[in-house]
């Protein structure tokens, strides 16, 4: 180990983390990023003094004049364009592709496709970069990116070296296809084979819709991702001397869809599609951006690439001080004399079943020299077997991982008594509503379901207060003469146990006379108060019925009888309380 020293690469993360968190407060001065603002950008395209030397390709560019998002798809409208109030028109020229950025025609300086894999493709650029492409004016075969080899130094690649899939800004291409989205198409004089590109700079032609996308072999031998362009914009096109836009037509005939593969055509109606009203237009909502508008105002602040919060780095710190075997937090852990740590446990338990040495004999009976037995890293091909003879644990190591421990325990503890505070305030708040709710919409609800009660029977009666609960008994006199102290002890003893459930008892009444009024039919409105009033009368009666009931037993009988006749003659024929 001390001819060959080496870094213990957890420990130096650790340090690194560790450094990081440190408070802003006990660090020094914040480091500054200098930037050019929009509109502090000069009004022509630029190039640094070091990107002249391998051309505009790595330039900067100048001002952007138009307030749209980079990921913006459709036409850029008067609305979009605060100098000139006009928007890009179809046929505007610019100098170079650096011109054609500022307007935000197409983006990017050297790529053909402006767009992103999971998002869509927002524009694409004809420049004859890719020999397979055809163009046909109003619609074009338009070739994938990728397949070249632009490793080591090289900025192009003319030749292919392996097959280009659907990825990157292909599968954005594929994404657009499938939900119809509006595609930008700026073409430049680089394309030498078009009879339709401009004769000299970049030209913005309008808005083309993608309709099937495919893969096939190309003039190379790889296959390349190729995609179908058609134009639907509501300007005419600058080459025609039409004084309309497009119009709907047949998809043309592609002869190389027969040996194609991957075929993907959109099944759903597309985004961007033709209205007899008002022509070409969105058909739902436009996709949401998700990037920062270029305004260029001076007010507005750039926001800097944001550190990761405290916890991201607690992680981090986690993940470094794991054990590369079990993959957990380390307890007492080993440091190799390759730099690798590991659990005690886990290290010395991968090799509980070899020995050190291994003893030879020949058949002679001759006890040969023993043969060390090499015992590999588990994380690398170096012999650790004199180490493992007495492995000594790394106490600054075992130091670290438990303060690190006691930290996030001390995180999760008050995190975790924060939720508990909240959670039991709302408790609180939600004991003290319910106590707090009135009374008075029970009593509404009770005396409006007594009132559409009719006649002829009456299955509970319920007070708003919970108090009582009085159940009418049968209005047959012999039923009353033939009870005894023992049934007038049961109705004392139900009445009691009725009173302690009233409160949880009641909704569910109310609710049983609500169905029952429903299926009965009501009758006129001097029968319901009619009604309503000889109920009240009876149920005093009741009251005043249950009170005697805890007289002596010899005025329990006549009592009873006397109120039976009370009630039995308050009460139209044939109609009776039921219990």
């Amino acid at each position: 180990m001390a001819s060959q020293p080496r870094v213990n690469s957890a420990l130096v993360v650790a340090i690194r983390v560790a450094r990081t968190t440190k408070p802003a407060a006990s660090s020094s001065q914040l480091k500054v990023y200098h930037f050019i603002r929009n509109e502090n950008r000069p009004e022509k395209a630029f190039t640094t003094e070091r990107a002249k030397k391998a051309g505009k390709a790595n330039a900067c560019s100048g001002q952007i004049f138009v307030t749209v998002p980079p990921d913006h798809f459709g036409p850029i409208l008067a609305e979009h364009d605060p100098k000139r109030n006009r928007g890009v028109l179809v046929g505007e020229l610019w100098e170079d592709r650096l011109e054609c950025r500022q307007w935000g025609a197409h983006l990017p300086h050297v790529a053909g496709i402006a767009g992103q894999s999971d998002y869509g493709a927002q524009s694409v650029a004809l420049s004859g970069g890719y020999e397979d492409d055809e163009d046909h004016g109003d619609w074009f075969l338009y070739t994938g990116s990728g397949g070249r080899d632009l490793s080591g130094n090289k900025r192009t690649n003319k030749e292919h070296a392996f097959d280009q899939k659907f990825e990157k800004y292909n599968e954005a291409l594929r994404v657009s296809c499938k939900k119809g989205f509006p595609v930008r198409v700026v073409r430049s004089h680089k394309e030498k084979r078009s009879a339709y590109a401009p004769e000299s700079g970049v030209r913005y032609d309008g808005i083309y819709r993608i309709e099937k996308c495919w893969r096939k072999v190309g003039s190379q031998g790889f296959k390349v991702c190729r995609y179908l362009f058609v134009r639907c914009d509501n300007e005419p096109a600058p080459w025609t001397s039409d004084e309309k836009g497009d119009c709907p037509r047949p998809l043309p005939a592609i002869k190389e869809l027969k040996h194609a593969t991957d075929v993907t055509v959109r099944k759903e109606r597309p985004a961007w599609d033709y209205d007899e009203g008002h022509g070409w237009r969105w058909t739902r909502s436009a996709p949401q951006s998700r990037k920062a508008i270029i305004t260029g105002h001076s007010g507005e602040k750039r926001k800097g690439r944001p550190l990761a919060n405290k916890a991201s780095k607690m992680k981090r710190m986690v993940k470094e001080l794991s054990c590369e075997i079990c993959w957990k937090l380390m307890s007492f852990p080993l440091t190799t004399p390759c730099a690798h740590n590991f659990c005690k446990s886990c290290l010395l338990g991968s090799y509980t079943d070899q020995s050190f040495v291994r003893e030879r004999t020949r058949e002679g009976g001759r006890t040969l020299r023993t043969q060390k037995i090499v015992k590999k890293c588990p994380s690398c091909p170096n012999d650790i077997s004199d180490f493992l003879q007495n492995p000594q644990v790394n106490r600054e190591l075992m130091d670290l991982i438990d303060s690190i421990e006691m930290k996030s325990n001390e995180e999760n503890a008050g995190s975790s008594e924060e939720g508990s505070d909240v959670l039991d305030k709302s408790e609180e708040d939600g004991k003290v509503s319910d106590e707090s709710a009135p009374n008075n919409d029970e009593t509404k609800a009770t005396d409006k379901q007594i009132n559409q009660m009719d006649g002829t029977a009456l299955n509970e009666i319920t007070s708003h207060d919970g108090d009582s609960l009085v159940n009418a008994v049968n209005s047959k006199t012999e039923d009353a003469e033939e009870e005894t102290p023992t049934t007038t002890g049961r109705i004392t003893r139900a009445s009691k146990k009725r009173k302690t459930n009233t409160e949880k008892e009641s909704p569910s009444t109310i609710g049983r006379i609500t169905r029952a009024s429903k299926k009965r039919k009501t009758n006129t409105e001097e029968e319901n108060l009619s009604t309503t009033r000889r109920i009240t009368r009876a149920s005093s009666k009741l009251k005043q019925a249950e009170n005697e009931l805890s007289t002596p037993a010899r005025n329990t009988r006549a009592s009873i009888k006397r109120n039976a006749n009370a009630v039995q003659n308050q009460l139209p024929a044939k109609k009776t309380l039921k219990s």
